[in-house]
């Protein structure tokens, strides 16, 4: 297991990533159904390729409905991390975010992370990643004291745990705040921190 403590830089900094920034828009976004989720899935790929990267022992997978992020824990490979990344509804008048049905997204992520947990085990704290255009939110299902699999806000590295509803955040706003909490996942991947 690599802990290496090397700061991450800003995804933003990265010419790659920005210019998939730029095409996560609401007034460059087109209401026409793109392949794969295009460009919102390259954008979370590259994203989730330069916070978990190979050389630190990470894997990325795709599994149907999104990515999937997996470590060596116990001499296996374990899933991590779900991600589930949709392109922007039709609509995208102003307020949007606050009236799209965000539920539907976390049931899938959140039945991803059952399922893996029944089929593995116990092993780790897993996380999921709900994002709709170009706003996301963070989620954990904490290994401890969680019999049921319950979800919990995840906003490590920058409030701690909480288990409100969890605070959406903007990859062109927010940045800083995603950034906070992308390392913090891989900070405690990395160093067997995600045991609680």
């Amino acid at each position: 297991m690599s802990t290496t403590t090397t700061p991450t830089p800003p995804y933003w900094t990265l010419s790659p990533i920005s210019q998939y920034i730029r095409r996560l828009h609401p007034t460059t976004h087109s209401p026409q159904p793109q392949p794969a989720h295009q460009p919102v899935d390259h954008f979370w790929l590259n994203l989730l390729r330069h916070y978990f990267p190979l050389s630190a022992e990470f894997a990325i997978t795709w599994d149907g409905p999104g990515y999937e992020v997996m470590n060596i824990r116990q001499d296996a490979l374990h899933k991590l991390i779900f991600v589930e990344a949709m392109q922007f509804p039709p609509n995208v008048a102003p307020g949007w975010q606050d009236t799209h049905h965000w539920d539907c997204v976390l049931a899938g992520v959140g039945m991803r992370m059952r399922r893996a947990r029944e089929i593995f085990g116990a092993v780790q704290t897993v996380y999921g990643i709900v994002a709709v255009g170009d706003r996301v939110r963070f989620y954990c299902m904490p290994v401890a004291n969680n019999p049921d699999g319950g979800l919990m806000s995840f906003v490590g590295g920058v409030e701690g745990l909480v288990s409100s509803e969890s605070r959406m955040l903007s990859i062109h706003g927010d940045r800083e705040g995603v950034h906070r909490v992308l390392e913090a996942m891989s900070w405690e991947a990395r160093s067997g921190d995600n045991d609680y």
